[in-house]
Parts: C-alpha cells; structure tokens; sequence
C-alpha cells in the first residue's frame, strides 16, 4: 500500500483539525517536497501540533518521517521498458529516481550523524586544516 492509500485509509480517523492538513496534503502532496512543518502548519491554517498529530495517527513519530516518505512516494515512476525508449528522459529519471530517494536518505543519515559528531568531525576537519602538508617538510 503506497502512502497515499494510507492516508485515504485513516481518513475517518482524523480530528476535524488533522482533517484540514488531510484536505490540503490530498490536494497539494507536492507542497511536502520544500514546505517545512511550520509552513504546512500556516497553509493549512493549524498548528504544528496538528501536523505533528496527522504524521502520528499516520503511524509516524513525526513530520520529518511523513516527510522523507512523501518524498519517496512523490518520486516514485512506473516506466515500461523497451528498446525504443531505452534512453529516452523518462526512462532514465526512473532509475535517477530511486538514487535520488537513496541520496536523500544519506544525506539525511548524515545530518543527523553529523549532529551527534558534530564536535569530533569539527577536530578532524581543524586537524587537515592546521596540519602541513608533506611537502612542507621537503628540503
């Protein structure tokens, strides 16, 4: 079941508040790919503890979760495959898609590594900065 049958699933289960982010997100689901949850909040004229109960009912501990899978969904394509469209753009934004998905999730792993590491990275990163390089010690 993809995100979008989920959501029309837990539609009766919504509060009349989470059903004003479930109206909005059903007609603008391309609004979740640059909108943060305070911009949603304000769009759909809620709170973003609203939002944040929406992602929840959906099963998700919060908006950046409902996000990246939004996200995933958005960029989901079916393409049939045959010699003719072999190179075609269609053809080849499918399989940039999933990498794109794969990126996002990297990159997202990385922020929040990043953040836990934040000191030590910022040391190593001082370290190669400060350090000489080899050349320096040639006579």
């Amino acid at each position: 079941m993809n995100l979008m049958e989920t959501i029309h699933l837990h539609k009766n289960d919504f509060s009349k508040t989470e059903h004003k982010v479930y109206d909005y997100i059903v007609q603008n689901p391309t609004a979740i790919e640059t909108a943060t949850i305070t911009k949603i909040a304000e769009l759909c004229q809620v709170s973003t503890s609203g939002i944040l109960r929406f992602c929840q009912v959906l099963g998700y501990k919060g908006y950046k979760d409902f996000r990246f899978d939004m996200l995933h969904y958005l960029h989901q394509e079916h393409v049939e495959v045959n010699s003719e469209n072999l190179f075609d753009e269609t053809f080849v934004s499918t399989y940039r898609s999933p990498f794109s998905s794969m990126k996002l999730y990297i990159i997202s792993s990385l922020f929040k590594i990043s953040s836990m590491y934040g000191f030590i990275s910022s040391l190593v990163f001082l370290f190669f900065i400060f350090t000489p390089s080899p050349t320096t010690y040639r006579s």
